[in-house]
């Protein structure tokens, strides 16, 4: 991840031509290992401020935090309104007919066919959850697969990764608990944004539509947020498992044995996410409490979400009488024989104990 063991060289002092004065300065101020312009464990850090690695042996200055936020932002809500798009043109019947999306939308119509009749949603649920364990090895386990089982699987993983800050803004120049919030709250956003869609667009449809209403405007708002219930569960099917890991390597350390100019050896331990990081001090102690801030949100929100919905369809289900919340929630339960509907909430729990929560346990 720092380019290899040449790179790794060329941030070493011994790269470098070193006479005796500059010596005793680099071993004053502690960092007698590294190069002029590098520090930190294994000289991972650029020794100037507000600057990043790159290539393993090149640092270069941090873009400004606004413009990245900003990107960030106008993405996100671009991809929103194409979603959107989409949904809405999905759902015009007429447009069936048209010269130039129509067969695209009939394409569609026959694709969601053949994956609900495969029963694909149980064949995908599986894949996917082999593949969220499976990408966490190396973070989670240290452990590490030959490169040609894990080159595909690793460019797909910084694809898909819900931590896109890294690539308006390399990870040196934004601190671990600040790349924490964003990873952890920008889904929180997104299901929000997708829930206040759904309220909106039934009250809107409410408003409109003559007196006497069938229905008080709270129950349709009730309604509204029924009705994007399930790309919700999807959102959080997806996220949660990637999210809860970033959140348990919170506590995760690397520990160092060093040798100062003519003191005992000492062991110190650094952050393996965020190098910088003295894992103990106060800066650490910080991220820690925002960390077990975001467990609750996440992990333990999202598995005691997965438990209520289940445990409030309990007895529809096993009636054989399906209402608003059963088929608001049957991403959860569809795909399990009606004896084991609450199978996800346990599957959930494994994965989030594979992905993450094995970190707190003491090496």
């Amino acid at each position: 991840g720092f380019g290899g063991e040449r790179a790794g060289e060329a941030r070493c002092a011994g790269s470098e031509p070193v006479d005796d004065s500059r010596r005793r300065t680099m071993e004053e101020a502690g960092s007698e290992y590294c190069a002029s312009d590098f520090n930190g464990p294994e000289c991972q850090l650029c020794a100037a401020e507000n600057h990043y690695l790159v290539d393993g042996d090149e640092c270069k200055e941090c873009a400004p935090r606004d413009a990245a936020a900003g990107r960030i932002a106008g993405i996100v809500l671009g991809l929103c309104v194409a979603c959107g798009l989409a949904v809405w043109a999905y759902s015009m019947t007429a447009w069936r007919k048209k010269t130039f999306i129509g067969p695209l939308l009939r394409f569609a119509d026959r694709s969601v066919k053949y994956y609900v009749g495969g029963g694909m949603t149980a064949k995908v649920k599986i894949l996917f959850g082999f593949y969220q364990i499976s990408t966490v090895l190396s973070s989670t386990y240290s452990a590490r697969l030959p490169d040609k089982y894990t080159s595909w699987t690793d460019n797909l993983a910084n694809a898909i990764s819900i931590d896109w800050s890294g690539f308006f803004l390399p990870e040196q120049c934004l601190g671990y608990g600040l790349r924490l919030l964003a990873v952890a709250l920008s889904p929180v956003a997104l299901i929000a944004l997708l829930m206040g869609t759904g309220i909106a667009l039934r009250l809107y449809y409410w408003r409109a539509a003559p007196p006497p209403r069938e229905r008080s405007w709270y129950a349709e708002a009730a309604l509204g947020l029924l009705d994007l219930t399930p790309a919700g569960l999807v959102l959080i099917f997806c996220f949660v498992p990637s999210i809860s890991a970033s959140i348990f390597r919170s506590w995760s350390c690397q520990a160092y044995t060093i040798s100062p100019p003519n003191e005992p050896l000492e062991q110190v331990s650094y952050m393996r996410q965020d190098a910088s990081v003295e894992c103990g001090t106060s800066e650490h102690d910080s991220i820690t409490l925002l960390a077990i801030f975001l467990l609750l949100l996440w992990p333990f929100g999202s598995l005691a979400l997965y438990t209520s919905l289940l445990a409030a369809c309990y007895r529809p289900l096993q009636a054989k009488t399906a209402n608003a919340l059963t088929e608001a929630t049957a991403f959860l339960h569809r795909e399990y024989k009606r004896r084991w509907y609450w199978w996800e909430a346990v599957e959930l729990a494994r994965k989030l104990v594979l992905t993450g929560a094995v970190l707190l346990i003491p090496e």
